[in-house]
């Protein structure tokens, strides 16, 4: 039922989709790393005005080369002009946060063909408590029945079909409002991004992809941890990357956090190890030491 109204709601929108806006910036990942608590924080900004989720999976999920689909989620130009008089502010930007956009080889091309100069924000987390937040978020939601042990175990045999079939999926340009209900009625995750509990963590593979396409200038990379133990700072620099006024929230909660028990010392070793040559990678390319252990 909640598809159906999600459906009906999309669709009503495309109605007016020329007259909406596009996203001044994106938070691409890392699931599990932050994302929901930056983009809740940002959405407090006065000069933000939220689109109607916070992930559109659009670039990798229902992509359509016509902007104007993407436009359905975004706020029109009426409302921004309303609410520029309502908060007294000279200008107001919109954004998006879909996590499944970092690992998706296919959406940074995408995204550059659309929006060419939008900022990207990338939260990276050390890809052990990644992977084990991102396993327990799947049980919670009943997407996982496996032990964490057999799910990495058998990752690549679940992943491995998927991402083949998202390579060479196809799209029908077909800019009509029956097209996006019938899109957002058969919307189904692939297994790819729900079960890549250490594909997700190989960061250099991922942002090396972005990095090709997209100048340094425009991507702003935080390393999770220091998020979450100084929120405000973070903040501040995020507002700074993004051109914003400074705006100070009176609370910096963490969303969607997840309280799981400790792995032991042999799985964790044989994850360390696992992820070690990845993060190197990750460290040389960046020029920065996140200190993973």
């Amino acid at each position: 039922m909640n598809r159906l109204l999600t459906a009906l709601q999309y669709s009503k929108r495309v109605k007016n989709r020329k007259e909406r806006l596009l996203p001044s910036f994106i938070i691409i990942g890392a699931t599990r790393a932050g994302t929901t608590s930056l983009y809740e924080y940002l959405g407090n900004h006065p000069n933000i005005l939220q689109p109607i989720v916070k992930e559109t999976a659009f670039f990798n999920h229902i992509y359509h080369i016509n902007p104007n689909w993407y436009r359905t989620f975004f706020p029109t130009v009426s409302e921004q002009e309303e609410t520029k008089k309502q908060r007294n502010k000279e200008f107001i930007i919109t954004s998006e946060a879909t996590p499944s956009y970092l690992i998706d080889p296919r959406v940074p091309k995408r995204i550059s063909k659309m929006l060419p100069n939008v900022k990207l924000i990338v939260l990276l987390r050390n890809p052990i408590e990644r992977a084990l937040s991102h396993y327990h978020h799947n049980v919670l939601t009943g997407i996982e029945n496996l032990s964490f042990e057999q799910a990495i175990t058998k990752e690549t045999e679940r992943i491995t079909k998927s991402f083949d079939k998202l390579k060479n999926k196809k799209f029908i340009i077909n800019d009509n409002s029956i097209n996006y209900f019938f899109r957002v009625m058969t919307f189904k995750t692939e297994n790819y991004f729900k079960f890549s509990y250490l594909q997700s963590g190989r960061y250099y593979e991922h942002l090396k992809n972005w990095m090709m396409i997209f100048p340094k200038k425009q991507l702003l990379i935080i390393k999770s941890e220091d998020f979450f133990d100084s929120p405000k700072n973070i903040f501040k620099e995020v507002q700074e990357f993004l051109n914003l006024p400074n705006f100070d929230l009176v609370n910096y909660w963490r969303a969607w956090e997840i309280k799981y028990p400790p792995i032991d010392n042999k799985l964790r070793k044989s994850l360390s190890e696992y992820f070690q040559e990845h993060n190197s990678k990750l460290y040389k390319f960046l020029n920065t030491d996140f200190n993973w252990k």
